[in-house]
This record gives C-alpha cells, sequence and structure tokens, in this order.
C-alpha cells in the first residue's frame, strides 16, 4: 500500500541506474525509451518521424528530440517500437487518438468544446455538469450566510 492506504501505482516510464549513459539525469538514472533510442540512433541531429523537423537530444524545447513509443506503451522498450519525434509532435499525437474523456464521455463534434486558446478540447457533458454542481455550491453557500 502506497500513502494514506491508496495502492501504489505502477510509474509511467521504466528507468534505470545507468550514470555513465549520456542521456543520464544527475541521480544517475536514465528513462530506458530514452537510452535505447539514443543507443539505435546516436547523437547528432536527427529528424521528426512525423513533421521533418531537424532535431537534437539536449537541445530546447522546440527543438528537444523526444523518444515516442509508436503503439503508445510506455514499458514497450523495444527499438522497434521508439523513433524520434518533436515535442509537438508527441503531444498532439496522443490527444488525437484520445477518443473519450477521463469520466467515459465519447469525444464526438456534437459534445467537444475546442477551447478558443487552441490548449485542448473539453468534454460538453462533463462541463455542464462542473457548471450545475458549481451554481448548487453557490447556492448552498449563499443560503448558509443568510
Amino acid at each position: 500500500m502506497g500513502l494514506r492506504g491508496k495502492p501504489l501505482r505502477r510509474a509511467p516510464y521504466m528507468t534505470k541506474a545507468m550514470p555513465s549513459h549520456p542521456t543520464a539525469h544527475a541521480d544517475g538514472r536514465v528513462r530506458v525509451h530514452r537510452a535505447v533510442l539514443y543507443d539505435a540512433i546516436g547523437p547528432g541531429v536527427h529528424k521528426c518521424n512525423w513533421c521533418n523537423s531537424d532535431l537534437e537530444w539536449f537541445a530546447d524545447r522546440p527543438r528537444e528530440l523526444i523518444a515516442d513509443h509508436l503503439d503508445t506503451n510506455t514499458w514497450n522498450n523495444s527499438p522497434g517500437n521508439l523513433v524520434p519525434s518533436c515535442f509537438r509532435c508527441n503531444g498532439a499525437r496522443r490527444l488525437r487518438e484520445m477518443t473519450h474523456c477521463s469520466r467515459g464521455h465519447e469525444f464526438t463534434p456534437e459534445n467537444t468544446y475546442l477551447r478558443p486558446d487552441r490548449h485542448g478540447r473539453q468534454c460538453r457533458t462533463c462541463n455542464q455538469a462542473r457548471g450545475v454542481t458549481r451554481e448548487a455550491n453557490r447556492r448552498a453557500r449563499k443560503a448558509l450566510v443568510q
């Protein structure tokens, strides 16, 4: 059991102690998918698998090379499952593949709100439920004050 009796969760990415590896963090640990892709393609400039932009391993965003899992399973670190990707393509691909919100509502054109700042989408059903809850809480607080 973990903190407050909750079950332990599996970490999203596998790490390994490899202090001499070029992709190692200051504590000597590496994310295995980064180490496997680095060993497969080596250092230097590489093309994004999706948009063909130039990327480097230790550059700042947006030129930073991200090790992208083709099958979206972050524990499948075989070299054939990993490709170089830019930050933008990696995130956009993950969002495109999401078909349902976190509460299980399907993202359909009728049920999807696209934010005007272009930073994602929201489920209209969940937004409406949040509004109803927020209004009920506001009324309850107002009744307590009176």
